[in-house]
């Protein structure tokens, strides 16, 4: 009787789906065997009849770890077919069931199939990690996409015509800025703006327009995401498409939301703080930390080659053949330096800073700063990897160690690659450290390390250089 009941209750064709799912609830609650069971008849049923599964509709509301087992052998049961997979899929991953997610990856694995139902499945399987999987699938999917480029037409024109610009769970809440910007540019190559249909026809949607809508959507959520990742990401696809001169708006437009998102508007007490002292600074952003630190290195160069140079005590020996002091000692002179500078100019408004000697030579600079909650405070970290002009690995520490060793799985982002430049006609000749020296001018020496800061400012990582002038004259 039971069973007859559950049958009876899962097949009814109302079409009020509230009520059948509430009537289906109370039969799980009453009879669940029965209900699993008749549960599993009626989804091969519809899988041999249909090859589309619609029954589960009626119990996600009674979602359980007995139900998602049931579906969980539905899915690998080899009789099921590809749309029907799809269904259950969905199903399981909107669940949050990782093993779920495992079997559609693993039917993904490279070398993709060639043909039959095992390929049909891999792009189902493809399709559903794209957007149901909270991270798309992305490690798996992606090295698909780009490996067969009859299998990546097939996901990409099913995933584009079921998602729309403003499709909260779009793949653009799912990976990262700079994957995006991958994802964006493998599209615009694919299909390239100069052979997209026109638009101001009518009639049914083309497989192709839904492409180059999904393409512009990818560009569009990118912008929107208001990170300075997004603007970097940006910035490699202008380089990539010099022929789309339009895009240089789509960077504006992202460095304005990047600005609202992380604008922190200020107490009427710092603006009249501000307003009566000129020589203050306001730290946001690390960005910004960046420019305080590199000023008052500046300042100090100044005073190294000033009428009353202060370069000396970066040196030592005799008069005639002095040497450069060690890079740690070069390091507690730049620390001391900074830390006399900041607090004797208050340059940092309302803001605690704090600067501290980490290795052996770099120099962490932490502010603290309004939140963007009430009463909040966000801390900003600066890493400085200073170097003397004589070190071996001059030329790729910036890469191999500031951005390798200390900006990689950080929540700091913000690096300064610092250089004491001591080449000079009074560096004892003896000294093995000389010959280490490039034989470059400064101009040449900041012009080189500037350019390799830069190129290493990626993926939401941002590095400046500054190369000091500590000769003696």
């Amino acid at each position: 009787m039971w069973r007859k009941w559950a049958a009876t209750i899962l097949d009814e064709r109302d079409h009020n789906k509230e009520a059948q799912q509430e009537l289906a609830k109370f039969a799980y609650g009453s009879a669940p065997d029965e209900i699993i069971q008749t549960l599993s008849i009626l989804i091969d049923k519809e899988n041999r009849e249909s090859g589309h599964i619609s029954i589960t509709d009626k119990v996600q509301i009674c979602w359980d770890e007995r139900l998602g087992n049931l579906l969980m052998d539905k899915v690998k049961d080899k009789s099921l077919k590809a749309e029907s997979m799809r269904a259950l899929l969905e199903d399981l991953i909107d669940h949050d069931v990782q093993e779920a997610e495992s079997f559609a990856k693993s039917l993904i694995s490279l070398p993709l199939p060639a043909s039959g139902d095992v390929r049909s499945k891999a792009i189902i399987a493809a399709t559903v990690l794209m957007r149901h999987a909270k991270n798309a699938g992305w490690s798996v999917v992606w090295p698909a996409i780009n490996n067969d480029p009859e299998f990546s037409a097939e996901v990409v024109a099913i995933v584009a015509s079921r998602e729309g610009w403003g499709d909260k769970g779009g793949i653009w809440q799912k990976i990262n800025e700079d994957e995006l910007a991958d994802l964006f540019l493998w599209l615009a190559r694919q299909y390239p703006y100069s052979e997209d249909p026109d638009r101001n026809e009518a009639g049914v949607v083309t497989s192709r327009e839904s492409t180059a809508h999904w393409r512009d959507s990818i560009l569009q959520n990118l912008k929107m995401k208001g990170t300075r990742a997004a603007c970097d990401a940006i910035r490699r696809i202008i380089h990539e498409h010099p022929e789309l001169p339009w895009l240089k708006w789509t960077l504006m437009d992202a460095q304005t939301h990047a600005r609202r998102h992380t604008w922190v508007p200020f107490k009427p007490s710092d603006i009249l703080t501000l307003a009566a002292n000129q020589e203050l600074r306001v730290v946001q952003s690390g960005d910004q930390l960046l420019d305080v630190i590199i000023d008052s290195l500046k300042r100090l160069e100044t005073k190294l080659q000033g009428e009353i140079s202060i370069a000396q005590f970066l040196w030592e020996g005799s008069k005639t053949a002095p040497r450069p002091r060690d890079e740690p000692s070069f390091c507690d002179f730049i620390k001391w330096q900074l830390e006399e500078d900041l607090r004797g100019r208050g340059v940092i408004i309302n803001r605690e800073v704090q600067i501290h000697r980490g290795e052996r030579t770099d120099i962490y600079v932490n502010a603290v700063v309004l939140g963007q909650g009430i009463d909040t405070y966000d801390s900003l970290t600066l890493i400085i990897e200073a170097k003397g002009c004589w070190h071996q690995e001059l030329d790729n520490a910036m890469e191999t160690q500031l951005l390798g060793r200390y900006l990689v799985d950080n929540n700091c982002q913000h690096g300064l690659y610092l250089v004491g430049w001591f080449n000079c006609q009074l560096w004892d000749d003896e000294d093995y450290r000389k010959s280490n020296a490039p034989k470059i001018s400064l101009d040449e020496a900041r012009k080189t390390f500037d350019a390799q800061a830069e190129n290493l400012s990626k993926e939401g990582k941002r590095i400046r250089a500054f190369v000091m002038d500590t000769t003696l004259r």
